[in-house]
């Protein structure tokens, strides 16, 4: 869990998309876990923890801000123009590599060599 405070500097509402796009702050030394972040996200704005989708985090050499923009969809119907390796990156740990793994292609054997 995170111990610092997210501040949102802005909430937009697209209706076209069915979703809220966010952009946020974190007051953090090092980069937070994605998780904790789409969690506490969530609860700030009573959404579903599933529909929370935290897009960037990012820092600024010398500063302890980083600025984060997260999407929070209406229904999983619209949440599924995400990307994919967003929502592998917004996945815990361990079920990531899994995630992974299943979204690869097999690779071709090149002809001539076995």
């Amino acid at each position: 869990m995170i111990h610092t405070d997210i501040q949102v500097k802005s909430v937009t509402t697209n209706p076209l998309l069915k979703r809220r796009e966010i952009l946020f702050t974190v007051d953090e030394k090092g980069t937070p876990d994605r998780v904790a972040v789409k969690e506490k996200l969530a609860a700030l704005h009573n959404a579903d923890f599933e529909l929370t989708f935290v897009r960037s985090i990012k820092g600024r050499f010398g500063k302890t801000e980083l600025v984060g923009t997260a999407m929070i969809y209406d229904d999983e119907e619209a949440a599924k123009i995400e990307p994919m390796y967003v929502k592998i990156r917004n996945m815990p740990k361990d079920k990531r590599d899994e995630a992974r793994k299943a979204t690869r292609k097999p690779r071709s054997k090149k002809k001539g060599k076995e």
